[in-house]
């Protein structure tokens, strides 16, 4: 909008003979024209950030995907884990083990290093608990772990990437 201004105003400075000599001996009896004409130019516009390129991993793709407890954590491999993160802030997790299913939200917490969530989570589709809180982060060696506040569900658990 600002540019549209500016340009029509440009225009009108220039059909109205501002700006020189001719323009003063052009100019009707009585109306005195400005000495120097000020030229307004138009800044371009500011280029798009280059996109990612699409070899460089996204800081998300960190967690997101399947994981599974391993054979020797305490669900024996029966405990599963999805991570999903559409806009590379907001994650989803999704638990299941056994009849039991958490559903979490998070972001990840530079002060702990993790996914800090909150979510409920339910035994055969009933909410059992609401406003479950923890934290989701990465051990040293890739391992997932989880560490869920309220309950301690996640203890002993040692989540590995599926895919």
């Amino acid at each position: 909008m600002k540019r549209r201004i500016i340009i029509a105003s440009a225009l009108c400075l220039l059909l109205a003979g501002c700006g020189g000599k001719e323009a003063e001996e052009a100019a009707p009896a009585g109306l005195q024209l400005p000495a120097e004409t000020t030229v307004l130019t138009v800044p371009p516009e500011p280029e798009a950030p280059p996109a990612p390129a699409e070899a460089e991993e996204r800081f998300s793709d960190r967690y997101t995907g399947t994981w599974r407890d391993a054979e020797d954590g305490a669900s024996g491999g029966q405990c599963a884990m999805t991570i999903a993160c559409e806009d590379g802030v907001h994650y989803t997790i999704g638990i299941t083990w056994a009849e039991d299913r958490w559903a979490y939200t998070g972001t990840y917490d530079e002060d702990w290093e993790g996914i800090d969530y909150i979510g409920t989570r339910y035994v055969q589709e009933e909410a059992a608990l609401e406003e479950a809180t923890g934290l989701v982060y990465l051990d040293g060696d890739g391992t997932l772990l989880w560490e869920d506040t309220f309950e301690h569900r996640g203890d002993g658990l040692k989540f590995q990437r599926e895919n």
